[in-house]
């Protein structure tokens, strides 16, 4: 008898979904379970491809469930957010890298730079002549005896 935790572990939540089936021997079992539950899930979008070298062919579906399922699978489907709306939408991808031309500071940047660097220096300077300043004044004072 199956416990309390294998059926959970088994249900599917109501929610969005995307989900890669393979053709191999798993894919008449997909098929069966959306044919099985058609009044409780909604398919949004499916896309198709070919077998490339050793890789099988496969399908990518994005559905819906009104309730709660069983899900009969080892594989489980990832929740779908809004923003995926295809396949491509779940393929991470690392940030594109900018143009060599955006990497080069413009004028206006340099100039702050500069001017920057020119306000540090001109801090340090003013810093350094008020110490030298209040030092020539301490030791001009005559000291009292």
């Amino acid at each position: 008898m199956a416990s309390d935790s294998d059926v959970s572990a088994r249900l599917l939540p109501a929610g969005r979904y995307w989900f890669t089936v393979n053709h191999d021997d798993q894919y008449g079992t997909w098929l069966g379970w959306l044919d099985a539950f058609k009044d409780h899930v909604h398919v949004e979008n499916t896309s198709s491809r070919e077998a490339e070298g050793d890789s099988p062919a496969w399908d990518f579906y994005i559905f819906t469930t009104d309730k709660d399922l069983i899900w009969e699978r080892g594989d489980h489907p990832t929740k779908a957010g809004p923003e995926i709306k295809s396949v491509e939408d779940t393929i991470t991808r690392p940030a594109p890298s900018p143009d060599l031309i955006d990497t080069i500071p413009s004028p206006g940047d340099i100039g702050k730079k500069v001017a920057s660097g020119i306000g540090t220096m001109a801090t340090i300077i003013a810093a350094g002549v008020a110490i030298g300043l209040f030092i020539l004044i301490v030791r001009s004072k005559p000291v009292a005896k």
